[in-house]
């Protein structure tokens, strides 16, 4: 019990020293029994009262626009060669596709993408935001397919790949 109530005494004198030298390094410093700050009291204020009539404009409602969707669109590009018979057909490895979507009042951002294929004839487009798209799909020695009303899907498990098809 003795040691605790020393213990006690010596936090509470620790303590009483710390306030002490707080309250020194915080005090004004005087020079003969006058304060050394200068004397901070302001005039009165004189400005006139603010009469400008309150902002009767309504708050905009108009959402901002949705940049946390992250779209994809997927799907394979085919190449039929219908000079042989019976007509072959191909994953196009050298596909190149290029998908848009044109700015409107709710979607302001034009946007635009291109990718390739893959040696399966593959492609992924990603991180698209919200908003019904134009496909466009070339390959050398193909002619040129353009899908429109495209709409990217939310991930690539419930999103369904494209087959798109190119003629000779």
């Amino acid at each position: 019990m003795l040691r605790t109530t020393h213990r006690r005494l010596a936090v509470f004198v620790a303590a009483a020293t710390l306030v002490a030298c707080l309250d020194q390094a915080t005090a004004p410093t005087t020079a003969n029994n006058r304060s050394v700050f200068a004397d901070t009291s302001s005039p009165p204020d004189t400005t006139p009262p603010d009469t400008t009539p309150p902002d009767t404009t309504p708050p905009d409602t108009t959402p901002p626009p949705d940049t946390t969707y992250a779209g994809i669109i997927r799907g394979f590009v085919l190449g039929i060669d219908s000079s042989v018979v019976p007509p072959r057909i191909t994953p196009l490895s050298r596909a190149t596709l290029v998908v848009r979507r044109r700015g409107n009042d709710s979607l302001p951002a034009n946007v635009r993408e291109r990718t390739g294929t893959d040696s399966a004839g593959a492609f992924l487009f990603s991180g698209l935001p919200r908003g019904v798209y134009t496909l466009e799909a070339r390959a050398p020695r193909y002619r040129r397919v353009e899908l429109q009303g495209v709409v990217p899907g939310a991930s690539p498990l419930t999103t369904p790949p494209l087959t798109i098809v190119l003629h000779r």
